[in-house]
């Protein structure tokens, strides 16, 4: 059947003609990953087109078509239906779609039948029978909407025998096309928020490609989608698809190994008197069990395993999608890698009734889930390890005297290691107040509690240890006034109304950490909880007002902070906050994110370089002995859409990608990067490196666009903009990999 834009063809397809002639040559075939392996970065699989290389008719293609042709290379079928609609089983014929933008000057001067013989009927495309007379009329033509049939059962070919990646690379190398770009794209998945990371072209460093191996990356979450394509390696060598796990561990913190457990492979923490863990082979050995030759069930691996990865209805879990950034391979739904896409993982699961009910009541446990990911990666002979920890609150001196923060920093004396932490999302959240009191005189700070609030509301503030403050509380209709409370121990709050405790006070001077005075006001909700065990006394929500007056001999420098309460899976976890004149975003870092070894990470958006409007502001608060430090060190992406909405991540269950936001997105970006710079510091060159040693690598950063302040948020509806503490804010700013690794 002769092929071309001749209206007057007999088609299979009425509105569509087919062609017959193809061009086998190869030129400059682009590199295919073998069947089940990871996709490398700068391989078809891996979205920027800068990192092509030079001559590669690949760079004409879009990220969208460099994934369905991997998908192909992996006989990944059912991706490749979800994203193109090419089943390779149907009993209908199976069309390639894609847009091609021609190079018009090269057919200005010629006939339809040119255009035909030397673009259509070469590389097997169909057009439909419109184009022809608008593309004498019209001079503006240059994209068309084509498609190439193929072969029955086999989308690697087309329908005329030739390999379907050759005939794309020579159509990119013919220099009759200027882009080539599939009909059927999905969202953007990491490639934007990657590229802004400032990776080495391929990833190739001083002749090294670094992707993370034997680097483990320990994730401290909710939620390890430890079936998931994304953190599999999977291997087709022998003729029968296998796979295998990439998490060496899973520590899960809620529950101990029962019979059923140890049936099932669990066993006890070595090392720790409380939880269950899963080694990496008795995850491998319930993958074989559940693993047919296309997909592992998810589903009955977790069933098996009696590990509940989220809620039923929970499709994508915090955990699951902090890993895909740090570490995901695209073997799945989400097609694009993460930032170390062969690093090895250890996972801690955090207790889910903690996370949803009792969030103040982690920070033991991941202190412990630190201790133990080092330990394990330290066993297992790993060369290097970085903790992810996108969790945190609001608690404490906020300069690093904190027990969980000192901690953590002892664990990072010890080469090789590494934490990256959230910087928070309080920007906007009017949670810390701050001021100067001088002597005799007074404060108020208007608190301001949500009605239908089922947590407890507590809030810290921390002041010169040589001065002295008295507190005085008053309920928002006024009816009483709790007080006044000098320094004092803890002491219940009774409503004279009812005679209900409803709270405490708790006034403490010179804390034997950092000198400092501090004053701990502790509400119950303003509604009961009726699942709670043993729900409290609601008290009465509105503007609660907060006295404070000098009654010491010199001013008094203080800084309080609304504890977060709205890390809970229910609408009823409302963030209780500060009126909007006392509140101020600076010294605004998590309680986990001012410590003097730990990376602190903020957020920016990948597609504008704007800083995101919730992202924490620093600097540490100053204490005896500790100099306020900037804080965070860095920012990192979080948003790759110029409208927001996070970036697309692995996601639980074969579920298509899910978004992500907040720092505890950017986090993983860095961890991942973490990962990279330890690859080469310990795999190429052989070198330790200490926590100091890369916080000073890290250093200014440079990547890409400079940082702008958000157009949205806290530019329009608060006192302070970002611009005014814009130091503060964006600390070394926007990461970049390459600085990085030059500063070692």
């Amino acid at each position: 059947m002769k092929g071309g834009i001749d209206a007057g063809n007999a088609l299979s397809l009425p509105t569509f003609c087919r062609t017959t002639e193809s061009e086998s040559a190869v030129v400059n075939k682009p590199e295919r990953p073998n069947s089940g392996d990871s996709p490398k970065p700068g391989a078809a699989s891996h979205s920027p087109i800068a990192n092509a290389a030079p001559g590669d008719p690949t760079t004409l293609y879009d990220s969208n078509l460099r994934l369905a042709l991997s998908l192909i290379g992996k006989a990944d079928w059912d991706q490749l239906a979800a994203r193109t609609g090419i089943e390779r089983f149907s009993p209908d014929p199976q069309f390639l779609s894609l847009f091609v933008e021609i190079e018009r000057d090269k057919f200005e001067q010629k006939e339809k039948s040119d255009l035909d013989a030397g673009l259509l009927v070469r590389f097997e495309l169909l057009l439909p029978t419109a184009y022809a007379n608008e593309f004498r009329i019209n001079k503006a033509l240059r994209t068309f909407a084509v498609r190439i049939a193929l072969m029955d059962q086999n989308p690697a070919l087309t329908a005329n025998g030739t390999p379907l990646e050759t005939l794309l690379a020579n159509l990119a190398a013919s220099g009759l096309v200027r882009r080539l770009r599939i009909a059927i794209p999905h969202g953007q998945c990491l490639e934007r928020s990657l590229d802004a990371l400032d990776l080495p072209p391929a990833n190739i460093y001083k002749q090294h490609e670094l992707t993370g191996r034997d680097i483990v990356i320990g994730i401290i979450d909710d939620g390890c989608a430890l079936a998931h394509p994304d953190f599999l390696t999977i291997d087709d060598s022998t003729g029968a698809r296998s796979y295998r796990s990439r998490i060496l561990t899973l520590w899960d913190q809620s529950q101990p190994a029962t019979n059923e457990d140890v049936t099932a492979g669990w066993t006890a923490v070595n090392g720790f008197n409380y939880g269950r863990e899963l080694p990496q082979a008795a995850i491998d050995a319930m993958l074989a069990k559940h693993a047919s030759a296309l997909r592992v069930d998810e589903d009955a691996v977790y069933n098996e395993l009696r590990y509940e990865v989220g809620a039923p209805d929970e499709l994508a879990t915090h955990g699951t999608k902090v890993m895909g950034i740090a570490a995901g391979n695209g073997n799945s739904m989400m097609g694009w890698h993460g930032v170390a896409p062969e690093a090895d993982i250890i996972f801690v699961q955090l207790p889910p009734y903690s996370v949803k009910h009792a969030p103040k009541l982690l920070s033991d446990k991941i202190v412990h889930a630190a201790h133990f990911i080092f330990q394990r990666a330290l066993e297992m002979n790993k060369q290097a390890a970085v903790v992810n920890i996108s969790y945190g609150g609001y608690a404490g001196p906020h300069d690093g005297t904190s027990a969980w923060e000192m901690a953590i920093d002892e664990l990072l004396t010890v080469t090789n290691r590494a934490v990256v932490v959230s910087a928070g999302n309080a920007f906007e959240a009017d949670c810390h107040a701050m001021g100067s009191i001088k002597k005799a005189a007074k404060h108020r700070l208007h608190w301001v509690l949500n009605p239908f609030d089922t947590t407890r509301n507590d809030l810290e503030i921390w002041y010169d240890g040589a001065a002295a403050l008295e507190l005085m509380l008053e309920m928002p209709d006024g009816s009483q006034t709790f007080g006044p409370f000098p320094f004092c121990p803890r002491t219940d709050l009774q409503r004279k109304s009812d005679g209900a405790i409803i709270g405490s006070v708790e006034h403490v001077q010179n804390d034997p950490t950092n000198g400092d005075n501090s004053i701990l006001i502790a509400l119950g909700p303003t509604m009961a909880d009726s699942t709670a065990p043993k729900p409290l006394a609601s008290v009465a929500s509105g503007t609660w007002i907060v006295r404070l007056r000098n009654i010491g001999t010199v001013a008094a420098e203080f800084h309080g902070w609304i504890q977060r309460d709205d890390l809970g899976k229910t609408g009823a976890h409302q963030q209780s906050h500060f009126a909007a004149g006392d509140a101020h975003p600076a010294y605004t870092l998590g309680d986990f994110s001012t410590g003097k070894l730990t990376i602190s990470t903020g957020a920016f958006n990948a597609a504008t370089s704007e800083v995101s409007p919730y992202s924490s502001c620093g600097p540490t608060r100053a204490s005896a002995g500790n100099p306020s430090r900037q804080k965070p060190e860095l920012l990192a992406p979080a948003e790759e859409l110029a409208t927001g909405g996070g970036v697309l991540t692995s996601a639980s269950r074969q579920s298509a990608p899910h978004r992500m936001n907040g720092t505890s997105a950017a986090a993983p970006h860095v961890a991942g990067v973490v990962a990279l710079v330890f690859d080469y510091q310990r795999n190429h060159e052989g070198q330790d490196l200490s926590a100091e040693e890369l916080r000073a690598a890290l250093g200014t950063q440079s990547g890409g666009h400079p940082l702008v302040p958000s157009r949205l948020g806290a530019n329009h509806r608060h006192k302070v903009k970002q611009g005014a503490v814009w130091n503060e804010l964006v600390g070394g700013g926007k990461i970049s990999c390459l600085k990085t690794l030059d500063n070692l």
